[in-house]
């Protein structure tokens, strides 16, 4: 019989991928007190018959040895695989030091999975397997649960071609642009919504708009005029059309497609989900990631703004340690210049990227984040 034994600490990842990809016969997770939950909820997730919860001491060390001793009679005839990534030391000692007697257990492997996710064979002294990092479990293993999400496939290239339109009005008139569909939860085609619509924004800046929809694409017409350098200026006429334009513009959602649009041409990114909504255990506390890039082994949250703000680091760094833990890394990016303030806010989990301070380029960032986020392979 394969049996494989782990061990439970505060990073969960490590133990439940290496049970699905091991699939063992039977699965022994060794745990303390103050890790039981976490022993559970590795059960629920990997959805196995056959795992049993034992729990341990976290200080009377004379009993872990006699525990860990016990485990290797009771295995000492099985093929035996011993994951010891998470877990206290001490009971990794142990764990090592017994099971990789043949005196006690004559098939048996000790293991662990580096920082790029090999798992290690450490009496072999190799690494025998790549362990596949996989979405639908990160979250649960968090207490989270993931709702709605869309991916890059739900756009299309009239969508991306959208986001330069939008970026360029408001480049133009940043007034004129905030005042076109702005209301997140608003109708576009409400029946008390004037259609077109104008607006004057002030300083002699003024928007003039409508839209319609022509079979599965959504039309945007808009006219600006405003006051630039002591000259009034104009954009007429200009028609942004795609099958999701009226959301582009709603909470700068043309920019948050345009940084995934950047990231899916990282050579790192396997995966890239968008608007990513979590609940957690307490029913009202509701998070959005604004895009998350999945690599072979790790994830890298990602936020989105226009402009930042101190207060915006706080949050978003609650987020990722919250949904991602240690393990994971965060990438906020700004369309404008970031402050000093903000980027002394930004901490060793956290980079910062303007795209104007680097000159709308991509190979920048890329090259940040192959320094920063530590996601070169071994």
């Amino acid at each position: 019989m394969k049996v494989h034994i782990a061990l439970v600490g505060g990073q969960t990842a490590p133990v439940a991928n290496v049970i699905l990809d091991l699939e063992p016969d039977k699965v022994v997770l060794v745990c303390s007190d103050g890790t039981y939950k976490q022993a559970e909820t590795i059960k629920e997730v990997v959805k196995r018959d056959n795992v049993e919860i034992v729990r341990i001491s976290t200080d009377d060390m004379p009993s872990v040895r006699a525990k860990v001793e016990g485990l290797a009679r009771t295995y000492a005839n099985d093929e035996v695989s011993v994951n010891i990534s998470s877990g206290m030391k001490p009971w990794a000692h142990y764990f090592s030091v017994v099971f990789s007697n043949p005196a006690l257990v004559a098939n048996a492997k000790v293991l662990y999975v580096d920082q790029n996710n090999n798992l290690y064979d450490l009496i072999a002294d190799k690494p025998i397997l790549k362990i596949n990092f996989r979405i639908e479990i990160a979250f649960p293993l968090k207490g989270a649960e993931l709702g709605s999400f869309k991916t890059l496939s739900d756009f299309t290239p009239e969508d991306i071609k959208a986001t330069k339109s939008i970026e360029n009005l408001r480049n133009f008139s940043v007034p004129c642009y905030n005042a076109v569909f702005q209301d997140e939860d608003q109708d576009p085609f409400a029946p008390n919504l004037p259609n077109p619509r104008k607006e004057d924004v002030g300083n002699r800046s003024r928007i003039s708009y409508s839209w319609e929809t022509d079979e599965d694409l959504q039309c945007v017409v808009v006219d600006v005029s405003t006051m630039r350098f002591g000259m009034q200026k104009s954009l007429e006429n200009v028609k942004i059309k795609s099958p999701h334009v009226f959301s582009l513009f709603r909470c700068s959602g043309w920019f948050e497609l345009k940084v995934a649009d950047i990231l899916s041409r990282w050579q790192k990114t396997k995966d890239i989900y968008m608007n990513l909504r979590f609940k957690s255990e307490r029913q009202n506390d509701l998070n959005e990631v604004d895009v998350l890039v999945v690599t072979e082994n790790k994830m890298l949250f990602v936020e989105c703004k226009t402009i930042a703000r101190s207060t915006d680091v706080d949050k978003f760094a609650a987020v990722v340690r919250n949904y991602g833990g240690t393990a994971s890394k965060g990438l906020m990016i700004t369309h404008a210049k970031g402050s000093e303030q903000v980027k002394r806010k930004c901490s060793d989990n956290i980079v910062f990227y303007s795209l104007q301070e680097n000159g709308n380029k991509e190979e920048p960032l890329f090259q940040l984040l192959d320094k920063s986020i530590g996601l070169l392979q071994a």
